[in-house]
């Protein structure tokens, strides 16, 4: 039997940064000295060796995505999302989103 959500007040609309992923207010927050190239190469005995997989820039999209997620995640557990959805689907919502952003790109 599934639970139904609390009924949501209007008034505990998310702000529109936490509707839509906008890279240029999410970036900022991404500090870009924690990027490791030798994070993102392959490794042979335990050595990095080979190209960076991942650039720099790819990486601080992906965490500043993140950090996005977290904060959709962290609303929805104060005030609940419009349209009652549950946990699961505000992931499935972000995910569809990240996925039709990379295919924009």
């Amino acid at each position: 039997m599934r639970r139904h959500p609390p009924p949501v007040d209007p008034a505990d609309e998310p702000p529109a940064r936490l509707r839509a992923f906008y890279p240029d207010e999410w970036l900022p927050l991404v500090d870009p000295d924690e990027y490791d190239p030798d994070d993102y190469r392959d490794r042979m005995n335990w050595e990095p060796v080979g190209p960076v997989r991942l650039s720099s820039a790819d990486w601080r999209l992906n965490r500043a995505w993140r950090v996005w997620s977290r904060a959709r995640m962290e609303w929805h557990k104060e005030h609940g999302w419009p349209g009652g959805l549950d946990y699961v689907e505000l992931t499935q919502e972000t995910v569809r989103m990240r996925r039709k952003s990379n295919r924009l790109v």
